[in-house]
C-alpha cells in the first residue's frame, strides 16, 4: 500500500504544509475535521486557526520551524464549548524524512487530534486480535467510544452486572488489571484505525446477531 494511503488509516489529521501554510498532503482524517470542525479552515489552499490569538500561535510556529529557529514539535490546544480541546502540533520534516510526495522546499507536517472525532472500531478485528466473543468485541469498541458501563449495558440491552462479567473476563484475555488497563491496551491496538466500518456500526441487526437472536 503506497504510504500516502496508509496515512489515511490514522484517527489524525495529518497536513504537509509549506512555509505559508499552504497544503501540499492532507489524510482523509483531516478531511473529515475541516467539515467538521469550527476551528480550522482552508482559504486559498492555506491551512489556518479561525481564532485570531490562535492563529497568531499558528503562524509563529510556523516561522520558526520555516526559519530553522526551532525544529519542533511545536504544540498547543484549542479550547472548545462543550467539545474536548481540539491539539495542534507542528514539526518540521528532516530531508530525506520519509513522506508523501510534496513539490521541493521546507516541509511542515501539522498533526490535528479530535478527540471527539467518531470511532467505531471494527468488532469482527477486535475478536481476532483478543479472542473475545461477540458481545465483549462490542464491549471493547463501546469503551472505544468513550461510553461508560451503564451506557453501554443500555446500548446493547444487557445489564450492568452482565457488562461487569465481561469486563471481567476481558481483563483476563488481556492480562488487565482495571478498566483504565484495559482501554489502554485498546487504545494501542490496530482497531483503532481508519477501517471502512459502515459494516460494523452498532445498529439493531448488529445488536441483535451478537445476541443470536
Amino acid at each position: 500500500m503506497h504510504r500516502a494511503h496508509i496515512l489515511d488509516l490514522l484517527p489524525i489529521g495529518i497536513a504537509v504544509l509549506d512555509p505559508r501554510a499552504r497544503i501540499r498532503y492532507s489524510n482523509r482524517c483531516l478531511s473529515g475535521l475541516l467539515r467538521s470542525s469550527n476551528e480550522i479552515a482552508i482559504n486559498d489552499g492555506i491551512l489556518s486557526v479561525r481564532s485570531s490569538a490562535h492563529n497568531r500561535v499558528f503562524s509563529e510556529a510556523l516561522s520558526q520551524l520555516a526559519s530553522g529557529s526551532a525544529d519542533g514539535p511545536i504544540g498547543f490546544t484549542i479550547a472548545r464549548s462543550k467539545l474536548h480541546p481540539l491539539s495542534v502540533v507542528l514539526t518540521a520534516l528532516r530531508p530525506g524524512h520519509p513522506s508523501p510526495p510534496v513539490p521541493s522546499g521546507k516541509r511542515i507536517v501539522a498533526l490535528l487530534c479530535d478527540p471527539d472525532f467518531p470511532i467505531q472500531p471494527p468488532i469482527p478485528l477486535l475478536k481476532q486480535l483478543f479472542d473475545f466473543t461477540p458481545m465483549e468485541a462490542a464491549v471493547a469498541s463501546l469503551m472505544l467510544q468513550f461510553r461508560d458501563t451503564r451506557t453501554i449495558a443500555g446500548e446493547l440491552a444487557i445489564s450492568h452486572e452482565t457488562v461487569r462479567k465481561h469486563l471481567k473476563a476481558m481483563f483476563a484475555k488481556t492480562h488487565c488489571r482495571n478498566q483504565a488497563e484495559l482501554l489502554h491496551v485498546l487504545l494501542f491496538n490496530p482497531a483503532i484505525l481508519l477501517f471502512s466500518t459502515d459494516q460494523y456500526h452498532l445498529s439493531l441487526p448488529m445488536i441483535q446477531r451478537i445476541h443470536g437472536t
